[in-house]
């Protein structure tokens, strides 16, 4: 997986030598055109012999098998590349991913609920929180009210 993204000063793009497709990067400069920034990370991930555009925003979430990880699309699309989870969870970092157990990466757009230590996608997709994320997990969201108010509102 190659990610393109700005360098220190903002100004700048940084990334590997990359064979895309000519018509992929002049749409990467159409949408950038003037702004010198990059409002997302694109990263690309190869198949079939090509480095394919993946857009954050389009990732459900990922799960992971050693050193595979697998990207599953709100398309439907499953796209498999070789490399670890918390690598790919350092390319999209600021994008809206939250690591919620040691073979899981979630993208928060998507999440319905959770309860307990479980978090419900809205596709009904349940993932369980890993015991070492839970806290990290448990302070990332804002939930209104205290305990015992939820448990009132429920028997009213």
């Amino acid at each position: 997986m190659v990610a393109i993204y700005p360098k220190g000063n903002g100004m700048d793009y940084e990334w590997d030598d990359l064979d895309i497709p000519l018509e992929e990067f002049n749409e990467f400069l159409r949408i950038h055109n003037g702004t010198r920034r990059l409002a997302h990370r694109i990263l690309f991930i190869p198949k079939s012999g090509r480095n394919v555009r993946i857009i954050p925003e389009n990732i459900l979430y990922a799960d992971t098998c050693k050193n595979c990880t697998t990207l599953y699309m709100t398309n439907g699309e499953k796209l498999t590349g070789i490399c670890t989870l918390s690598e790919l969870h350092r390319h999209l970092s600021g994008e809206g991913f939250l690591r919620i157990h040691k073979s899981y990466l979630i993208n928060t757009r998507y999440i319905s609920s959770f309860y307990g230590n479980v978090i419900f996608l809205e596709n009904g997709k349940e993932f369980p929180i890993g015991h070492d994320f839970r806290s990290d997990v448990k302070s990332h969201f804002n939930v209104i009210g205290s305990k015992s108010s939820l448990y009132m509102q429920k028997n009213c």
